[in-house]
């Protein structure tokens, strides 16, 4: 019983942390998209006709893609499944193997 409870409360943690860093992507893609104009304005403030920044197909695709990668780069950093314990010996476990070890030793009490 209380290993479910805990694995309640871990799924519980990544719920909040994943509705945490959905409610943060509009920031994310702002932040990223800004850094890119401005970068992008200093760069081309001395050519004789630039692009136009939005109209610069390349450059939006490439923040379009940089955005999600950053976005997949946190959901990948708060994916529970990734958590884990090092043991005695120092040996690392993800939290899936260790929850599933205990069950097994569980069924076998049983």
């Amino acid at each position: 019983m209380k290993l479910q409870n805990i694995n309640d409360e871990v799924k519980f943690i990544e719920k909040e942390m994943m509705e945490t860093l959905d409610n943060a992507k509009p920031k994310i893609y702002n932040i990223v998209e800004n850094a890119a104009k401005n970068y992008y304005t200093e760069a081309t403030k001395h050519q004789k006709n630039p692009v136009v920044f939005g109209e610069n197909n390349a450059i939006l695709s490439i923040i379009e893609q940089t955005k999600q990668g950053i976005y997949h780069e946190f959901s990948k950093l708060l994916d529970t499944n990734s958590i884990g314990f090092t043991n005695s010996n120092g040996e690392y476990k993800r939290w899936e193997w260790y929850n599933s070890k205990r069950i097994c030793r569980a069924i076998l009490r049983i």
